[in-house]
């Protein structure tokens, strides 16, 4: 909300690291103090204008991408074949290879039109109730 506002008006990517900072917290059961952390060492980093990103390796922001990439795969992909029907793991997979394959810009409107054409299919599937 306000904060990605904020972020966006001083050239930053909102949400970006907090949809990852949230997965990471919630997989090693933090609480609020980790978000306190990271906005007072931002904070502290903005003021002191301490250059940290020439500090740390490039190897280390592609292990952390990849990292991110594995948990997510596996905890949208992987965990949710087991316990959702399989239309509906058929249309999670169509929605992420369409954004893989096509790019956010085309990828979400194809998103759309393919969990439209589902639910019209599991739609009339459906009995309808008679008096």
């Amino acid at each position: 909300g306000i904060g990605n506002i904020i972020t966006g008006l001083f050239g930053g990517f909102g949400g970006s690291i907090t949809f990852s900072m949230t997965g990471l917290g919630a997989k090693n059961n933090t609480n609020r103090i980790m978000g306190m952390v990271t906005i007072v060492i931002g904070v502290l980093l903005f003021i002191l204008n301490i250059p940290i990103i020439a500090f740390i390796p490039r190897f280390f922001f592609g292990a952390v991408l990849f990292y991110i990439g594995v948990e997510m795969t596996w905890s949208w992909l992987y965990k949710p074949f087991e316990s959702i029907p399989l239309f509906e793991f058929s249309l999670l997979l169509a929605t992420a290879s369409s954004l893989l394959v096509l790019g956010n810009n085309v990828g979400l409107p194809v998103s759309l039109a393919i969990s439209a054409l589902f639910f019209a299919i599991q739609y009339s599937q459906i009995k309808p109730i008679r008096k």
